[in-house]
């Protein structure tokens, strides 16, 4: 078995060639559909008679769309596939099977809505298939003294769905609604992963912290079996509690990514996060004094945002002083969400854009790309804004000098 990810394209291809496979499988998201889309046409030139299944957020959200524009794709699971899949692969008609769209001659049809699946009964993924001393971690990490950058690491899921219900988001066109994994089962998977040498997880919930019982139980949990392992997860603020963070603590956790968004009320509102500033200032609070580290998610220039705003966000992270500010630099506009769907009505966007081979748009009609750059590195080094006519008066010297020093440093670097 190989992953794509790690083995790349041409290693994928020469082992799909190799044998005589009838199907080809892949998940496409947004920012990477075309990628996707180019990898599908080369399977099909390698074997043209083989049936191609595509899965994932992007074809969940706009299937008929997607059929249309790539010929090559022949089934489209919506939503979650592992069901799907054994029913395809078992021989079932597909007109039979619930939560897909497929081609029917000329047409393009869909079954009925497949419901949300019984977590319970989703099996450990088979692990011993990869090699998983190939998986790293992204960035140098040391954690009481220890070198994490240099063991494996994986990403696991504790839980499926969100309880947001996030403007931004499309996560509900997958999962539909929040379940968490039963605890034995996921320390069973913990455990199967740090025999073979993984102690180091990022646990990349959308919020495995909903349930405060969960994380104590797990905890107690891995304790028992003598796993010792360190991960860092990502969540929402406002389940954040002190009883919360001293059992993450227990499990392991050193860093703690959450969705703070904005340090505006306003903002908060329009994104739709169902929590107040206080919270997430109790949170970061709560986090810092358990010793964590605090990864915060921004989002800027979303469509609502002002300079007032932005200063809001500012003074915000001033307070809460996180060791890792993280943002895309605007809003990234997705399928299928409010501010997408709010975008269009302003006449931003239509979703016509999503067959043209960028990766994703940022909402730009309130403050210009260059203007979202120049923000982004004002929040990072806590530069309160005068207005929006001034912000080039205010900030076009110290930003390129940024660039510029950075420019030399990689420079050096590199050699």
């Amino acid at each position: 078995m190989v992953d794509g990810q790690i083995v790349g394209d041409e290693a994928l291809l020469n082992e799909f060639g190799s044998e005589d496979f009838d199907y080809f499988g892949t998940t496409i998201l947004t920012p990477l559909r075309e990628e996707s889309y180019k990898l599908i046409r080369r399977i099909k030139r390698v074997r043209p008679n083989c049936v191609v299944i595509a899965g994932g957020a992007h074809v969940s959200i706009l299937p008929e769309q997607t059929l249309r524009h790539v010929p090559e794709i022949d089934i489209i699971a919506v939503g979650e596939g592992e069901e799907i899949l054994v029913d395809i692969l078992s021989g079932k008609p597909l007109e039979t099977i619930p939560g897909i769209w497929f081609r029917l001659g000329d047409q393009i049809v869909h079954t009925r809505v497949r419901q949300p699946m019984d977590v319970d009964k989703i099996p450990i993924p088979s692990w011993d298939l990869i090699d998983i001393d190939r998986y790293k971690a992204y960035e140098k990490v040391t954690v009481y003294g220890v070198h994490l950058s240099e063991k494996p690491f994986l990403t696991i899921y504790s839980s499926r769905g969100c309880t947001g219900r996030c403007s931004f988001c499309s996560t509900w066109w997958v999962w539909r609604k929040w379940r968490q994994l039963p605890v034995k089962r996921f320390a069973d998977e913990i455990e199967i992963l740090y025999r073979q040498g993984i102690g180091h997880f990022f646990i990349a919930d959308d919020s495995m912290i909903n349930h405060v019982g969960f994380v104590e139980d797990l905890a107690d949990e891995l304790l028992r079996r003598d796993v010792k392992i360190y991960c860092k997860i990502a969540c929402r603020a406002d389940k954040i509690t002190k009883r919360l963070v001293n059992a993450l603590k227990r499990i392991g956790c050193y860093e703690v990514h959450v969705g703070f968004e904005s340090g505006s009320q306003k903002i908060l509102n329009s994104l739709g996060k169902g929590l107040t500033v206080h919270d997430n200032i109790q949170a970061a609070k709560l986090i810092r004094e358990a010793g964590l580290s605090i990864y915060a998610l921004i989002i800027i220039g979303s469509i609502h945002e002002t300079i007032e705003t932005i200063n809001e966000t500012i003074d915000f992270l001033k307070l809460i002083k996180p060791d890792v500010i993280a943002s895309m630099g605007g809003l990234m506009l997705l399928p299928g969400t409010r501010d997408f769907k709010e975008a269009s009505h302003r006449g931003f966007i239509t979703d016509e854009y999503w067959l043209s081979e960028q990766p994703f748009p940022i909402y730009t009609k309130t403050f210009s790309p260059i203007e979202l750059r120049m923000i982004s590195f004002a929040i990072r080094r806590n530069i309160k804004l005068w207005s929006k006519k001034l912000l080039y008066l205010q900030l076009t010297i110290p930003y390129f000098a940024d660039r510029l020093f950075r420019l030399i440093k990689h420079a050096v670097k590199t050699g």
